[in-house]
């Protein structure tokens, strides 16, 4: 949901999650049309990501670089990276309520 969107619906304290990690994999085999392609894409998929963050309270960024987008059967493991991620910033979402109150 756009961070826009939760504050006009009540929202006064906002948590992401941003599965698109900042780096990209690098490919060690010599660039090709499709590896071209997916960098395009990778590099708009995070300067749009990066846009709709603004406004967030706390973003949660597990790393998940090395899970392609068709990794679904490493699935579990990327949850099991959310909650360990997630479970890293309690302290700061903590202090960032308590600030807010």
């Amino acid at each position: 949901m756009p961070v826009h969107v939760a504050k006009a619906m009540g929202a006064n304290f906002i948590i992401a999650v941003n599965v698109i990690p900042r780096d990209e994999v690098h490919v060690a085999e010599a660039p090709n049309l499709f590896t071209v392609v997916m960098r395009t894409i990778h590099i708009a998929s995070y300067q749009m990501i990066k846009a709709s963050l603004v406004g967030v309270d706390v973003v949660i960024e597990p790393p998940v670089q090395d899970i392609g987008y068709a990794d679904f059967h490493r699935a579990p493991e990327g949850i099991l990276r959310g909650e360990l991620a997630a479970k890293k910033v309690i302290p700061e979402i903590k202090d960032a309520l308590r600030l807010q109150n």
